[in-house]
């Protein structure tokens, strides 16, 4: 049993709720959710715990499980089941417990079947929406039976906020409403785990956040609301998908990734009215994302798609495009030097030495 405890929770380090795949980035948001709440913390890892198992037990991809990927919903839905549910007793307790055990294996298990059934060349990817889904069941098998926490963008809060210092104050904490963790400390914490995995995602997130909450101001909403970071974490999530993901990190893919964080606002006020009295997760940000992929692949060529299975950090695509590029434009030049048409007007002249070997040996 000890054994296995350190099994799960070296997953649950390994975390990719943020599209990161580091270690100590992990450890850093495991400490954030545990400034929040240690109750918090403790269903995190039996979600983490509950969703990797089940990939065990099931004999799924060990790869998957071990980069964080059967792990990742099944940590929301310990965090969301910790936010929105109630301690009340040590029986209850211990049915939440049972309860995120059981949703946090559904995700992986619905994982799967998305996996067999969209399994094609440039599928959706489910991204978030297992623990949506699960959560949802979780609240309506706990409804009447154990206690109920408010929706925590039902909560009332101090109007006595000036637009910079909501804006200011909801960039980090945007990043720690990810994990429905409220805390000005515990966002600070989320926001340095990014950036440990990934500058250029922390930055994305940034902007996505900054994007999200301007239009939340712009259509009336709070500053309190704005400041808590509850219109800025679905930007987070979008900006870092669009812009450094699933796309080559270009200008292109930038100016399409905080579009899309300013999108996820009204679209999760559209999903409020849509879905009452759910609490909308991370809903939005699911439904933009796919809504942008879809439009990028038809309308929007320029954009490169990075592969599903090669996901990595938005720098390492970044390092892969320009490779590319210089590949290219070397074997650009190099053929019209062969046929005798000159440089091509385009042509880098900054083309690495080993890349123009590499052509001339082709």
């Amino acid at each position: 049993l000890h054994k296995e405890y350190r099994r799960q929770r070296q997953m649950c380090i390994r975390d990719r709720v943020i599209f990161i795949n580091n270690p100590l980035s992990g450890a850093v948001l495991l400490l954030a959710i545990l400034l929040e709440s240690p109750w918090m913390a403790l269903l995190a890892v039996v979600g983490t715990a509950g969703a990797n198992l089940a990939s065990r037990g099931f004999s799924l991809a060990r790869g998957l499980r071990h980069q964080g990927i059967h792990g990742f919903n099944g940590t929301l839905v310990g965090c969301a089941a910790a936010a929105l549910g109630g301690i009340g007793s040590t029986a209850s307790a211990a049915l939440w417990i049972v309860l995120v055990l059981l949703g946090s294996a559904a995700t992986t298990l619905f994982l799967e079947a998305w996996g067999r059934r969209f399994h094609r060349r440039g599928s959706l990817p489910p991204l978030t929406l297992p623990f949506c889904l699960a959560t949802w069941a979780l609240l309506a098998l706990a409804g009447g039976l154990l206690p109920l926490a408010p929706d925590p963008a039902a909560l009332p809060g101090s109007e006595a906020l000036g637009t910079l210092q909501a804006l200011a104050l909801g960039l980090p904490r945007s990043f720690g409403q990810v994990f429905l963790c409220g805390k000005l400390s515990s966002g600070v914490l989320a926001l340095l785990a990014t950036a440990l995995a990934s500058p250029l995602a922390a930055a994305l997130g940034l902007l996505g956040a900054l994007a999200g909450m301007a239009v939340a101001l712009l259509q009336g909403a709070s500053a309190a609301s704005v400041a808590q970071g509850l219109w800025g974490y679905n930007g987070v999530l979008v900006a870092i998908a669009i812009g450094g993901i699933f796309h080559a990190p270009t200008r292109q893919s930038l100016l399409l990734a905080v579009g899309g964080a300013a999108l996820s606002t009204p679209v999760s006020g559209g999903l409020m009215a849509l879905l009452p009295g759910l609490p909308q997760l991370t809903l939005a940000f699911v439904v933009t994302t796919w809504a942008l992929m879809l439009v990028s692949r038809r309308s929007l060529p320029a954009l490169i798609p990075v592969s599903l299975h090669a996901v990595v950090t938005p720098e390492e695509h970044r390092q892969r495009y320009r490779v590319a590029r210089d590949v290219l434009r070397a074997f650009r030049v190099n053929l019209c030097r062969r046929t005798g048409a000159g440089s091509p007007p385009h042509a880098s002249p900054g083309v690495p030495e080993a890349v123009r070997q590499r052509i001339n040996v082709l």
